[in-house]
């Protein structure tokens, strides 16, 4: 059992599965956060959710890209659950003489969330298992010639542990969504038993009214 310590504003006592409330420099008390605590949420202080870059961010002239990540827990998860990660798009799309522009892909349907499942005793989804590594890709077609901006794919992924089904709006092939395959849902619900969350974001900036047409791209992690 914990003890809180409110005026201190930590706990007081040593966690039971070995976590110390330490806020020093020389402690190791927010180790399972990545000695970070704000950038993450982890109720057991026992899983954390991470990804692997299978295809390196490849950019497209003018604005185009992809990227292709593996999820992957860094234990595996004794009840199996779900990954859920909510993602939303925005364009900033603009011609040689700075009228706002509309991307060819903006359909008005860049924010939606996807799951993928993990089994029982893995650290990988489903897919995975059965050898497709793949399991997101992060992809845009060009703006065009003559064209200037930025585009932010901005994901926050979530591991659940111990959640059996994903609600009932969730349906692969959703024609509301661009996850594909997926189980998705345009509408956005908060799902149970959460571990910490992680962003999975990619930023493309590009100047097509140069000659340089290449698209500069900063991913996350």
């Amino acid at each position: 059992m914990l003890t809180l310590d409110h005026r201190a504003g930590r706990f007081s006592t040593r966690d039971t599965i070995g976590a110390w409330g330490d806020l020093s420099n020389t402690g190791n008390g927010y180790a399972y956060v990545g000695n970070n605590p704000p950038t993450g949420i982890d109720p057991t202080g026992r899983q954390k959710l991470t990804l692997k870059t299978v295809e390196a961010a490849t950019p497209v002239d003018c604005g185009g890209f992809k990227w292709v990540i593996q999820w992957i827990l860094d234990a595996k998860t004794k009840t199996g659950g779900w990954i859920n990660q909510h993602v939303t798009v925005s364009f900033d799309v603009k011609d040689c003489k700075d009228n706002v522009l509309k991307h060819p892909a903006d359909d008005g349907k860049f924010n939606y969330a996807e799951a993928w499942e993990v089994k029982k005793n893995q650290t990988i989804t489903t897919y995975a298992q059965g050898g497709e590594t793949d399991d997101d890709t992060y992809s845009l077609t060009a703006a065009g010639d003559c064209t200037k901006g930025k585009v932010v794919v901005a994901g926050v992924a979530d591991f659940h542990e111990g959640l059996v089904a994903l609600p009932a709006g969730y349906k692969a092939n959703n024609p509301d969504t661009h996850a594909g395959m997926l189980p998705s849902t345009a509408n956005i619900v908060e799902l149970g038993g959460r571990t910490r969350h992680m962003d999975h974001n990619i930023v493309a900036t590009w100047n097509c009214c140069t000659r340089n047409k290449a698209t500069a791209l900063k991913t996350t992690p």
